[in-house]
C-alpha cells in the first residue's frame, strides 16, 4: 500500500501564483495530479499552507506543520500523517504526471523492497534528479526533522544524507519521460507546457 502525498499551495515565488490552482486543459493542476495518483495509491493527502483554497477537494487537506519552510516541511507533514511505509510525493511542479508513470515508479519501489536499506526512491534522468516526484519511506522522518531543526531546508541535501536509490531513465523505458517529468516553475515555461499538453 502506498499513500499519495501532494505538496500544494506553497509560495510559488518564481511562478507568481499558486501552481496547484492553475487551470490546465480544463482542470486544476492539483486535480490532474490526483488523477495520476488515484489508480495506484490507497489514500491521497494534500499538504498546503492554505487549507481553505483546497477545501473543494474530496481528500484530506493537512496544514503544513512548518509553514514557510518549503517542500521539505511539506514532505515531513505528509509522512508524519501517512499510515503507509511507502509514500509517493508529488509536487504541483509536475502538471503532466500520468498514471502509467506513477505505476512504474511504484512497481520499481515494490521490487526494490527486498533491498530494505533505501529511504528514498528518486527518478534521475540526464543527470537531473526529481525529488518532488519520488517515493519516500516513513523511516526518513528522523533525517527530515534533523534537517528542519538545523535550518537545512534543501530537499537535495536530504537526498544526499539519506539512503537514496536513483531510478535511471532506462528503467522508465516506454514512458514519455519528458512529459511526466516536465517541471513547471516559471511563467516562461507555460509555452513549453502547452506544447506538451
Amino acid at each position: 500500500m502506498i499513500t499519495g502525498i501532494i505538496l500544494a499551495g506553497g509560495k510559488s515565488r518564481r511562478m507568481g501564483r499558486d501552481k496547484g490552482l492553475m487551470e490546465l486543459g480544463g482542470r486544476k493542476i492539483v486535480e490532474r495530479i490526483i488523477d495520476a495518483l488515484i489508480p495506484s495509491v490507497s489514500e491521497i493527502l494534500i499538504i498546503t499552507d492554505r487549507t481553505d483554497d483546497y477545501s473543494f477537494l474530496n481528500h484530506p487537506i493537512l496544514e503544513d506543520l512548518h509553514k514557510g519552510k518549503g517542500p521539505l516541511a511539506g514532505i515531513y507533514t505528509g509522512l508524519l500523517n501517512s499510515r503507509t511505509d511507502g509514500n509517493f510525493i508529488a509536487g504541483c511542479d509536475y502538471p503532466l504526471l500520468e498514471p502509467d508513470f506513477v505505476r512504474r515508479v511504484i512497481e520499481i519501489f515494490e521490487h526494490s523492497l527486498s533491498s530494505e536499506g533505501f529511504e528514498i526512491l528518486i527518478p534521475e534522468v540526464d543527470g537531473k534528479i526529481h525529488p518532488l516526484c519520488s517515493i519516500y519511506r516513513r523511516r526518513c522522518l528522523a533525517s527530515i526533522k534533523d534537517n528542519l531543526q538545523r535550518g537545512d531546508l534543501r530537499v537535495q541535501s536530504l537526498c544526499r544524507k539519506a539512503k537514496t536509490h536513483f531510478i535511471k531513465g532506462s528503467e522508465l523505458a516506454g514512458l514519455d519521460i519528458e512529459r511526466n517529468l516536465f517541471n513547471l516553475n516559471r511563467p516562461e515555461e507555460l509555452a513549453k507546457l502547452m506544447e506538451l499538453l
